[in-house]
Order: structure tokens, then C-alpha cells, then sequence
């Protein structure tokens, strides 16, 4: 993680400022960001959620910016869901949690074990991987709620997203988006790799 951040600079990434040794555990050492998207999310949902023209836009366009710097520099981050998205009041985004991350350019792929936020249809762990992953947070930054939830309480667990969407099933709509946004969602979340957007 330490490696990768190291080498990304950007508005809506989390700045990284070293790696700190103790105890023969490592620690990463970035900006204090306030809270994460999922704890900001939740403070906005007694209020009815984010209007269109405010911070959801700024949430959302921040997540794309930093994405999209991402995989200009060849590297995707493999695991993109509302916690590992930091919010800087009011709404400045900012993508954290590179530990599943992985360049293009690196030579091997590292196996892991650790559950990852909205997993593709045969994901490859390549840049259109963050892109569905982006179309499932477009959904969760409107209505508030995980992908697949129709209220908190009824939020199903990670096997049970994985199955559906790896049977091409996807979270309805939420009432009111508007059109352009869900057709940007609909692309995003395509079951065919090659036909989602770039970023």
C-alpha cells in the first residue's frame, strides 16, 4: 500500500507522508480525513439523502477524478466502496485503502484473501473492475444504503452480492435518479468488461 501511494498524488487521493516501523508492525502514515464516505452517508440519511446538485455531485465526480488519475497512471485500485472513500467536509472526496491495489506494470499478482467492496462479473482486478465498483457506488451515494439493501435492516451479506451479480442481477434504480445518471450506471455496470466506460 505504502509503495503504491507513495507515487500518487492527487486533490482525491489520501496524502500519504511515510511508513512508520514498531514492533515489527508497519504503519502507514497519511492526512487525517475526518470520516468516511459510510459514516458520512450515514449523518446525511436522517435529511433524506444528498440533493443532486450539491455534494453528491462533488462526491461524485470527486471518486471519478481520483479513479480516473488512477488508472492514468496505470494502476487500478481494485477495491472502491463508500468505506474506503474519505470525506473531507463538505464534500470533497478523496480514495483511500490501497492495499489490494495493483499496477499494470507489476509482474505478478498477489493472492488475497481480504473481501472486496462490489466485486465485478469475472473481475480481473483490472481498471473496468473500479469502474462497475463506481457504478455500485453511485447507487449506495444516492439512496444510502449498500448495494442489493433495501433499508438497514435488511442489508444481505457480501456472498449473497457476489451471487447476484455474478448472475448479471443488479440493485434496482432509486426512485427519482435521474435518467442520465442511471444510464451512466447502467454502463458502468455492464456484465461485459470491454463495454464499460473508461474513466
Amino acid at each position: 500500500e505504502a509503495t503504491v501511494l507513495a507515487k500518487l498524488h492527487h486533490p482525491n487521493i489520501v496524502h500519504f507522508y511515510g511508513v512508520v516501523m514498531h514492533a515489527q508492525h508497519v504503519f502507514v502514515v497519511t492526512e487525517y480525513v475526518p470520516r468516511s464516505l459510510t459514516k458520512h452517508l450515514d449523518l446525511v440519511k436522517a435529511g433524506g439523502g444528498l440533493e443532486l446538485r450539491g455534494p453528491y455531485c462533488d462526491l461524485a465526480l470527486g471518486v471519478a477524478q481520483g479513479v480516473a488519475f488512477l488508472h492514468s497512471r496505470r494502476t487500478a485500485h481494485r477495491d472502491i466502496k463508500p468505506s474506503n472513500v474519505l470525506v473531507d467536509p463538505p464534500a470533497l472526496a478523496k480514495l483511500c485503502d490501497f492495499g489490494l491495489s495493483k499496477s499494470a506494470d507489476a509482474k505478478a499478482m498477489v493472492t488475497c484473501t481480504t473481501g472486496v467492496g462490489t466485486p465485478a462479473p469475472g473481475a480481473d482486478f483490472a481498471s473496468p473492475t473500479d469502474v462497475f465498483a463506481y457504478g455500485m457506488l453511485l447507487v449506495s451515494l444516492w439512496n444510502c444504503l449498500p448495494p442489493f439493501a433495501t433499508s438497514d435492516d435488511d442489508v444481505p451479506p457480501p456472498f449473497v452480492v457476489m451471487s447476484k451479480i455474478a448472475n448479471g442481477e443488479r440493485p434496482t434504480l432509486p426512485p427519482g435518479m435521474p435518467r442520465r445518471l442511471a444510464a451512466v450506471v447502467e454502463d458502468c455496470w455492464a456484465q461485459d468488461p470491454a463495454a464499460r466506460p473508461t474513466m
